[in-house]
């Protein structure tokens, strides 16, 4: 049998030549499939039926294979839906009789899917290539199934594209519908045949089925144009004529709907299985006080890293449930999405993690109830402090949208240190770099949640305040680039909102505290509150600018401090880069001439200065406790003479030592691209350090 070109490899039965449902039509099905399991193997082009000996079939099918085509015709590839394997997706053994165990469809309402009814869910059309003119004029250079004249050429190409595609872009059941109202008009009920008899005389009798004619832009066609017109199979046209027939003009429904098959999880089972995950969960999980920002979710569950949905099925089963692994990942994925594994990059609070070990390790009911309390309320304390941060965020988007004259009443800043950088950095990272200590470059970020707008100050190795990027976290540092912000980039608020983790060294001691009071009394700002985040639960809106700077910065290949700042200009809308073009002042020493620590600064959460108390903090624990104030003047010191342009001394950047220079040119130079060796690691020199070189003693003469 010679190779039949240009025609899909899957033949259907036309012409009523094989009825559905017959013992001939199984096996067409059959054979379908037999020769789609052949085509795979043969990896031919995807044009044309394969030659009958290059299959592999037996006797019997070969005998049935020459009789199906040589009786059956083919249909266009286009009349048909094809899955993957040439099989018509719309023959009845692909219908909707053999159902998978799929939970979303066996479970009724809610337990399954919130938005499944009881009507069943659509199925959703298979997803096409869109008709081309050339596509159509192919097919119109092709016969129709009439004798003596081609319809395809009485139609216009454009039209039939033009219909063809609005057809393939459409659900099903609109298609459907499409045609069931060109046909309903076109209709010719009750019509009168006039059968001559073998003695030839005449007989009037009554049609018992109807007829239909079928057009397309006005022109009366054969079925074979109306069906790749309307991008439907014979079987669906015949399904629709049959349905009008009946006298319906409802919507068509499959006889199975709003029923459920043999292998549907009954209800009580899903409910069991949400109870034992949850039961799980509240146990050996550590809830968070709020979702990640950006989702608008319940707050999640943790669970520890080393459990698996296998394992936790496994004891599910162990426990007497009969819900397969599949249909129980499904049913967590749907009711318990609160509900997650702790990946091991998840920041974890140290002390959710300590008490939820002791309600595991607990004894008796009396220590699990005081244990499960005392967790209680600390994660209400966190949730207490995310719920503020919210609030004042929210104050300042208000306070920024009724501005007048451009100047916002109220202004709220957060400000944190990210995870250093490394320069040189490419994204495909040279293996022995690892080992070795590349140039550091200092992020410190100050968001202003109202805008959104973060700005990243870039801090070079060689640009801290002590040798060798030393001191580059302290007081002095975090107060001089805040300064820097508030008098450059920040809008002139009367009031000022600030947030920070809460980092002794950095964020929440004396200096800080000295200097947001040293603004209120020279009339910066009229009030001040800071508040410190709950340790563990510190997540907030200047992470999230760090995360997508790091995200664009791993897959970039940054030589310089500059091609570092452009990264970060890349990374996002919000995130803007900073270079070094401030002065680090000495805030520390010059805030102890006029004030005193806070004691037990630690146990504080909040902290607030007002205009009408100079010198004076208010400080809480949480919201629900009482304020305590607390004088930071000092009692001989008269701060009424403070002035915003008395500023401390100037400390000159320590820059890098002779050792680290060395370092640097002998070990990451060879690391950089050529155009930036002398940027980034350059020949060392004895200016760029201390005076003597570390390996020199002291009382040896250096030579000029």
């Amino acid at each position: 049998m010679e190779m039949i070109s240009e025609k899909k490899r899957i033949f259907l039965p036309q012409k009523g030549k094989y009825k559905w449902g017959s013992d001939k039509c199984s096996q067409v099905s059959t054979f379908k499939r037999t020769m789609a399991n052949s085509r795979r193997s043969l990896a031919s082009d995807g044009l044309g039926l394969p030659a009958l000996d290059a299959l592999q079939l037996s006797e019997h099918d070969k005998e049935f294979y020459c009789d199906v085509t040589a009786t059956a015709e083919w249909a266009d590839p286009s009349e048909h839906d094809l899955d993957d394997a040439g099989v018509a997706t719309n023959s009845p053994e692909n219908s909707d009789d053999e159902e998978n165990l799929d939970l979303s469809s066996t479970v009724p309402g809610s337990l399954a899917d919130p938005t499944a009814t009881a009507q069943g869910t659509k199925r959703k059309r298979k997803e096409t290539v869109p008709t081309t003119l050339e596509d159509v004029e192919v097919r119109m250079s092709e016969s129709c199934d009439c004798r003596n004249k081609n319809c395809f050429s009485a139609v216009p190409a454009a039209d039939l594209k033009q219909l063809r595609n609005l057809m393939e872009s459409a659900d099903r059941s609109v298609v459907e519908a499409f045609i069931a109202g060109k046909l309903d008009v076109l209709a010719r009920r009750g019509a009168v045949a006039h059968n001559p008899s073998a003695a030839g005389v005449a007989r009037a009798a009554e049609r018992t089925r109807e007829s239909y004619e079928y057009t397309v832009s006005g022109v009366k066609v054969c079925a074979v144009v109306f069906m790749y017109a309307h991008c439907c199979t014979r079987y669906t046209l015949h399904k629709v004529e049959k349905h009008l027939s009946a006298g319906c003009i409802a919507s068509q429904e499959h006889a199975s709907t709003g029923t459920l098959p043999w292998n549907a999880v009954d209800e009580e089972e899903v409910q069991k299985a949400i109870l034992f995950i949850k039961n799980f969960a509240e146990v050996n999980g550590l809830p968070q006080p709020a979702a990640p920002r950006g989702h608008n979710t319940p707050a999640p569950i943790y669970l520890p890293c080393s459990t698996t949905k296998k394992m936790l099925h496994a004891h599910y089963q162990q426990s007497g449930g009969i819900i397969g692994y599949s249909s129980f990942t499904r049913i967590w994925n749907t009711h318990c999405r609160d509900i997650v594994i702790m990946k091991p990059r998840e920041d974890v609070c140290v002390r959710c993690s300590e008490l939820q070990s002791r309600v595991s390790r607990a004894c008796t009911e009396e220590e699990r109830s005081e244990f499960v309390e005392e967790l209680r309320d600390h994660i209400t304390k966190a949730m207490d402090a995310r719920d503020e941060y919210r609030s004042v965020i929210s104050k300042g988007k208000v306070s920024l949208g009724s501005a007048e004259g451009g100047v916002p009443d109220y202004c709220h800043l957060t400000f944190d240190f990210a995870q250093q950088a490394t320069i040189p950095h490419h994204a495909r990272q040279v293996g022995p770099l690892y080992f070795r200590v590349p140039r550091r470059v200092q992020i410190f970020g100050i968001a202003n949640d109202s805008v959104p707008e973060q700005f990243n100050y870039l801090v070079d190795e060689h640009e801290t305040i002590g040798v060798d990027a030393s001191k580059a976290h302290g007081p002095n540092a975090v107060i001089s680039m805040l300064h820097h912000h508030l008098e450059t980039h920040a809008p002139k608020s009367r009031s000022l909102g600030l947030h920070a983790d809460n980092c002794c060294a950095q964020n929440k001691n004396k200096s800080v505290m000295a200097y947001l009071a040293w603004r209120v009394i020279v009339g910066l700002n009229t009030s001040i509150q800071i508040d410190f985040m709950r340790v563990g639960h510190t997540r907030c809106f200047v992470d999230a600018g760090f995360g997508l700077l790091k995200q664009k910065y791993r897959k970039s290949d940054v030589d310089t401090v500059d091609q570092l700042a452009a990264v970060i200009g890349q990374s996002a809308v919000i995130n803007k880069a900073e270079r070094f073009c401030w002065q680090w002042r000495e805030w520390d020493v010059f805030f102890s001439k006029f004030f005193r620590p806070v004691k037990n600064i630690t146990k504080y959460q909040r902290f607030e200065f007002k205009t009408e108390s100079p010198g004076v903090v208010s400080m809480s624990q949480s919201d629900t406790l009482q304020d305590k104030s607390f004088s930071l003047r000092l009692p001989e010191i008269n701060i009424t003479s403070l002035s915003s342009d008395d500023l401390p001394p100037v400390l000159q950047p320590g820059g890098l030592s002779y050792a680290r220079g060395l370092y640097l040119f002998t070990q990451i130079r060879e690391f950089c691209h050529d155009e930036f060796k002398d940027i980034t690691c350059p020949a060392p020199a004895f200016q760029l350090g201390p005076a003597v070189p570390p390996d020199v003693p002291e009382d040896v003469p250096q030579e000029a």
